[in-house]
């Protein structure tokens, strides 16, 4: 494995918007990627004194969109429970539940990482669909909201790794 250093990759947004649900499309370029964890932030609702807590239920789901001819590997499901304050920033790690190990996304080939939690998070939003090309990946939002294309993904922690 060639590069086994944590990379952070943080969504630049154009304006905050708040959602249960949302996700991002990942085109996978040279070389596989480790999946460490993603960074999310809860919702500050309105009605209550600052410093509240709530009980977030979180589930991710990544799936391989496989090309034509290729068998897709089976989603992974992270499920995430745990007391949260609110309009603070957080992590999921992205571990397998049977072996514990982080989540690969293989080189050429294309996923879907979606959100969906119990309790509103802040996202980020765009105002187009494809937002970045970045030298590991291509991301795309998957979600709508308002017309705008937001996912509450704020930050990917992932590792390349050279399978050659």
């Amino acid at each position: 494995v060639a590069n086994r250093r944590v990379k952070t990759y943080t969504q630049k947004d154009i304006f905050n918007i708040y959602s249960v649900q949302g996700g991002i499309e990942l085109t996978i370029k040279g070389l596989d990627i480790e999946l460490c964890d993603v960074e999310c932030k809860t919702y500050k609702y309105s009605d209550t004194a600052g410093g509240q807590t709530r009980e977030y239920m979180i589930t991710m789901k990544i799936s391989h969109v496989p090309d034509h001819n290729v068998d897709p590997e089976p989603p992974v499901w992270i499920t995430f429970v745990k007391k949260l304050e609110e309009d603070k920033d957080f992590a999921i790690p992205l571990k397998h539940k049977l072996t514990g190990s982080n989540v690969v996304l293989k080189a050429n080939n294309k996923y879907t990482i979606t959100v969906d939690s119990n309790h509103r998070m802040w996202g980020v939003g765009h105002n187009s669909a494809g937002c970045s090309d970045q030298p590991s990946f291509h991301l795309k939002f998957l979600s709508r909201y308002h017309g705008k294309y937001c996912s509450p993904i704020k930050r990917l922690h992932y590792k390349e790794r050279d399978t050659q």
